[in-house]
């Protein structure tokens, strides 16, 4: 069998050099694989970079250059481009810590008696990121939410990663791909619910793992989760399911999250000198009220 890796890229070549690097490492155990990064718009010399070291890697890897802003176009360039019928999603700062994850990968898909899945690994900060007690509380409890899987509850469609997670080219193209309309923020849940009205289920293998290198500080996240939480609206408007595949921040609950979140805003701390149930307590509002925040504005923003 063979797997082909997609990695969208955009101004992050020290992070790209650590995951080509890894992957260039992997043991594919007599099975096949090539990498197809796509440049979303660099301007830190990528793309030369690339050029320069692709004959010289023991596993193919394409270049291409995708001019449409945001993560669905590349991710729907890169496809196109793939030669295998098994695809690998991965961003380019998330690196494989095993040198088997592609052999691991493609063995998943294998023993499924020809049901086709969704693959979904697992993402980690590395353990040096962790000593920052804000970084160990989003690893653990906030960005990815695997402690809910680890205790049973079976993935749907908010929890297909795209930063890890492989699939049947088959079941994309019948999927429709990315939804290009979304270029931040829930695009890969979107991408999620078509899979499953397709009739293609996550599968969770824990034991694939890819360690998420990129720091964040709280002041960041802050900002983050209120882009999310305007995409988070906007998914919603364009997929009016139920339940929503991003969660509706429009309570009374949420309007108080809202504004507790804005006022530890304005202190400048990371709250690592609070012991730690009130310290999680206030990242968890943090949290919680940015993604409300934004909600709340997108939707203001469409009665205007």
């Amino acid at each position: 069998m063979a797997i082909s890796v997609v990695i969208p890229t955009k101004n992050r070549i020290d992070a790209l050099r650590a995951t080509i690097d890894a992957l260039a490492r992997q043991d594919l155990e007599g099975h096949q694989a090539e990498i197809i990064v796509v440049d979303n718009g660099s301007t830190d010399g990528t793309t030369q970079w690339l050029g320069e070291v692709s004959n010289h890697l023991p596993i193919a890897i394409k270049t291409m250059v995708e001019p449409h802003p945001g993560v669905s176009a590349a991710r729907n360039a890169g496809v196109r481009q793939a030669q295998f019928d098994l695809i690998l999603f991965l961003n380019d700062d998330t690196t494989p810590v095993s040198t088997h994850l592609l052999a691991e990968h493609i063995a998943s898909h294998a023993y499924t008696d020809g049901k086709e899945i969704a693959v979904l690994g697992r993402i980690t900060y590395p353990p040096e990121d962790m000593a920052d007690p804000f970084m160990r509380w989003l690893n653990d409890d906030a960005q990815f939410d695997y402690a809910r899987l680890d205790g049973g509850e079976s993935p749907r469609a908010p929890h297909f990663f795209t930063a890890h997670i492989s699939f049947p080219r088959a079941a994309y193209a019948r999927a429709d791909g990315m939804d290009e309309r979304l270029q931040f923020g829930f695009e890969d849940a979107a991408l999620g619910h078509r899979m499953e009205l397709q009739g293609v289920p996550i599968r969770y293998h824990p034991k694939l793992i890819v360690h998420h290198h990129h720091q964040i500080n709280i002041s960041e996240w802050h900002r983050r989760g209120r882009a999310m939480g305007r995409a988070g609206w906007h998914i919603n408007y364009i997929y009016p399911i139920n339940p929503p595949l991003a969660q509706p921040a429009t309570t009374l609950y949420w309007g108080t999250l809202s504004a507790a979140s804005y006022v530890l805003s304005l202190f400048s701390s990371n709250w690592s000198w609070l012991p730690h149930p009130p310290r999680e307590w206030v990242y968890s509002i943090m949290h919680l009220g940015s993604y409300a925040r934004g909600y709340r504005e997108a939707r203001r923003a469409s009665r205007i």
